[in-house]
């Protein structure tokens, strides 16, 4: 159940004379979600599942306006998941396996309407225009070999396209209304993975543990548009850590790295033809040291 929800949003640029303009808008809305599922085990070390659920997304403002229309509101999102799958636990619990398969209809769907006025003035608000269905298989392993190692494992396929996205561009003579359906959702790898190390050993009246994580996304799209300019190439990253914690647990101390390596990719890309174009770049390597105490 959503709360009402409010907002009161404005545009004013200093520079050009009569471009004030204030909305504000209320509204509640009650939307139910739901899980249904059953699971079967045939042996101890096997389980089977199945389940059906429902949930949503609130409805809401957008607080970025450059028409009074744009603020909204824009209804809640719905999003219909089914999954089956088993997870085991084999070799008197040292690996542990499981598989997942997914399926998820999304309708309502929030997508940003961006358009850009002869003006200068950037509308992006939020509308009810999209659905979506994605699907997939997912499988994780856990080994543990030897006593105080712990091995994992994950690989993920991922088929996620836009089934409806109608919004508008401006065109020579005005607003035209397109639709980007067929399109793969943004930020959606079809392949992605990760692997990892994680050792424990004594030391120092306590416990040193390190460990180490190559993750892998397929190449994706940053923008809905899915422009060839909006791709980001694969990203391949390994991070590490290092942590200490005294046999009371009362506190721990741990040195971190990310992107060891040094890796230059991009994040972010978005093109806006035939205009300009923007792009961000990813995390370069960082360390760092936490501390972390429990009360």
């Amino acid at each position: 159940m959503a709360p009402i929800a409010g907002d009161h949003g404005s545009f004013n640029d200093p520079i050009i004379p009569g471009t004030f303009i204030s909305a504000s808008g209320k509204k509640s809305w009650t939307k139910l979600g739901w899980k249904m599922g059953l699971d079967y085990k045939p042996v101890d070390s096997t389980m089977l599942y199945g389940y059906y659920a429902r949930g949503f997304k609130s409805g809401g403002f957008t607080g970025r306006i450059a028409i009074a229309e744009d603020i909204g509101p824009f209804n809640p999102e719905t999003l219909d998941t089914f999954e089956i799958g088993l997870k085991t636990d084999l070799l008197d619990r040292r690996l542990r396996v499981n598989l997942a398969g997914f399926y998820n209809l999304y309708s309502d769907m929030q997508v940003t309407q961006n358009i850009t006025f002869p003006s200068g003035a950037n509308s992006a608000t939020i509308v009810n225009a999209g659905k979506a269905k994605t699907k997939g298989i997912e499988l994780e392993v856990t080994a543990l070999p030897v006593d105080n190692l712990t091995l994992t494992g994950s690989i993920a396929y991922l088929d996620a396209k836009y089934t409806k996205y109608d919004t508008r561009i401006l065109g020579p003579s005005g607003l035209v209304a397109v639709s980007y359906a067929g399109n793969r959702l943004m930020n959606a790898p079809e392949w992605s993975g990760a692997a990892s190390l994680n050792y424990v050993v004594p030391v120092a009246g306590g416990n040193a543990a390190f460990f180490i994580q190559d993750t892998y996304a397929s190449s994706k799209y940053t923008n809905f548009t899915a422009l060839p300019q909006e791709k980001v190439g694969k990203i391949n990253l390994v991070n590490a850590n290092i942590s200490w914690t005294p046999a009371d647990e009362q506190w721990s101390v741990n040195v971190y790295g990310r992107n060891l390596f040094d890796k230059k990719y991009y994040g972010q890309k978005s093109y806006f033809a035939p205009a300009y174009a923007t792009a961000g770049m990813g995390n370069p390597f960082e360390y760092g040291v936490t501390f972390k105490f429990n009360w």
